[in-house]
């Protein structure tokens, strides 16, 4: 549920019925402001993160073992109404119930206790996603979206109670000497396991899609997003933090985009596709060409705990892999 209406709202509107002597309407509605007050969801961040929630769901269970934790980043393929090809036509259009279908099985075979989502919906659309998973026995509590408002959002789903969540989205950046904007940025959610603090961020780099020639498949603007988002992070947790960053970057993990990290130390984590094979997280179709394109990154304050890292199986949900990480934090 969205607390769209703030307190003052609710002040002014019980005072004019109090004026008005509709008492029983004045406690109805101090009735409700109290429900509201405990039970909505309530936000977090920096005050003008208004579409950044912590929600709750009060049948959540953290995991069984709460020193163990997987984490997963996934490109869920535009999880909201976009132009799609249907029934012979393009059109505006939700994602088909059969993408959302499997994506849920992936989710379930999978089971993170941390999903960092690339290409979600507003809250409307996470908030369905959350429900449907529930009902299928797999419970999120806790979960974030971007507040950008933007029809292709970052968001997180937690087991875990985060201790906050952190809204990097709509940085600036500077572009070849020119002043440009990222438009998802990146968000981010603290964690404690096992009295480790620790940090997981999601991120969407510019795609090299619609580029010209002279926008150099846009490499020079991810770059910058990267930068943007570095700074972003460093001012919020401190080069020493143990973190990850996962998504979908849109490039591969190459040393010239690692350079652009300068002061998050953040490595490359290698992954293992399940069941074997080529390591790939989207293939491109028409130029037969597969791409590493999703991946982690970690600082060394977290890479000690990390256990395993994988790449997983999309079935039909989405054009990407899933990968993910398991971390240990009694390995120590």
């Amino acid at each position: 549920m969205k607390r769209k209406t703030t307190d003052r709202q609710f002040e002014r509107l019980t005072a004019k019925l109090l004026k008005s002597k509709k008492f029983g309407y004045a406690a109805i509605v101090l009735v409700l402001w109290f429900l509201l007050s405990v039970f909505a969801v309530s936000d977090v961040g920096d005050g003008d993160t208004a579409e950044l929630q912590l929600s709750r769901m009060e049948a959540g269970s953290p995991p069984a073992d709460p020193l163990k934790v997987r984490v997963c980043s996934w490109n869920v393929k535009n999880y909201n109404v976009s132009n799609r090809y249907v029934k012979g036509k393009w059109r505006e259009y939700p994602k088909p119930e059969e993408e959302k279908a499997q994506l849920r099985k992936v989710v379930a075979a999978l089971k993170p206790d941390v999903l960092l989502i690339q290409e979600m919906g507003d809250m409307a659309f996470l908030d369905e996603l959350r429900a449907d998973l529930a009902r299928e026995g797999v419970v999120y509590p806790y979960c974030a979206v971007t507040k950008y408002n933007s029809p292709s959002r970052l968001a997180i789903m937690s087991k875990i109670r985060p201790g906050r969540f952190m809204d990097f989205s709509s940085i600036k950046i500077e572009v070849q000497g020119e002043n440009r904007m990222s438009p998802r940025g990146a968000l981010g959610a603290e964690f404690e396991s096992g009295g480790v603090k620790w940090c997981a961020f999601a991120l969407h780099l510019k795609s090299k899609q619609g580029a010209r020639k002279r926008d150099e498949a846009f490499i020079p603007f991810r770059f910058a997003e990267i930068r943007g988002i570095d700074e972003a992070v460093f001012n919020a947790v401190g080069a020493d933090a143990a973190a990850v960053i996962a998504g979908d970057f849109n490039d591969e993990p190459s040393a010239a985009l690692l350079r652009n990290f300068k002061k998050m130390p953040f490595r490359f984590v290698e992954s293992v596709p399940e069941g074997g094979g080529r390591a790939y997280t989207y293939y491109w179709q028409k130029g037969d060409t597969h791409y590493l394109y999703d991946f982690f990154l970690a600082t060394p304050g977290i890479q000690k705990y990390i256990i395993g890292s994988k790449i997983g199986w999309h079935l039909d949900a989405s054009d990407h892999r899933p990968v993910y990480i398991d971390l240990d934090f009694g390995a120590l």
